[in-house]
């Protein structure tokens, strides 16, 4: 099975400038806690909600005066959208990521796979796309380290 056959498409996205109030807006409406930072077509990082919350505490400013550049993560790791499936629960793990940017073959940004996107398809059934004993091994490396995620913005 491949990253594509799972993968959340067409994800919402944000540019650097955007305001921490516009991007916080924009994942409620979207019932989502990650924004690609797009810039000239490219994923250059990504927003979580964690990044907005952790990047107003440290500032006496409100969200509507600080950009997405101040708080977002700068690092990045990615999957394509032929990757394994296999391949990309081995990504998260390692890196301890839930979610990753899923790039086409030309390097654009077409979807983003989550830990969530895994755990529904995946199952003990000849059906399932994914093993419920491979996702559950992903997200127990995934949940192993208590420090702060490696999505961390420039805040940490």
């Amino acid at each position: 099975m491949r990253v594509r056959d799972i993968m959340t498409r067409d994800p919402k996205t944000c540019g650097p400038e955007m305001t921490l109030q516009d991007a916080a807006f924009l994942m409620h409406g979207a019932g989502c806690g990650i924004l690609p930072v797009l810039a000239q077509g490219r994923t250059i990082g990504v927003v979580t909600d964690r990044d907005i919350c952790f990047g107003l505490a440290e500032r006496d400013r409100p969200a509507s005066e600080i950009p997405v550049s101040d708080a977002m993560s700068w690092r990045v790791y990615f999957c394509n959208q032929n990757d394994r499936i296999s391949d990309a629960l081995e990504t998260m793990t390692v890196k301890q990521v839930r979610r990753l940017p899923v790039d086409d073959d030309d390097g654009r940004l077409c979807g983003i796979l989550s830990i969530d996107d895994v755990i529904l398809h995946s199952g003990a059934t000849d059906m399932a796309l994914v093993s419920a004993a491979e996702t559950l091994q992903a997200l127990q490396g995934i949940c192993q380290s208590t420090e702060a995620s490696a999505y961390q913005g420039t805040w940490g």
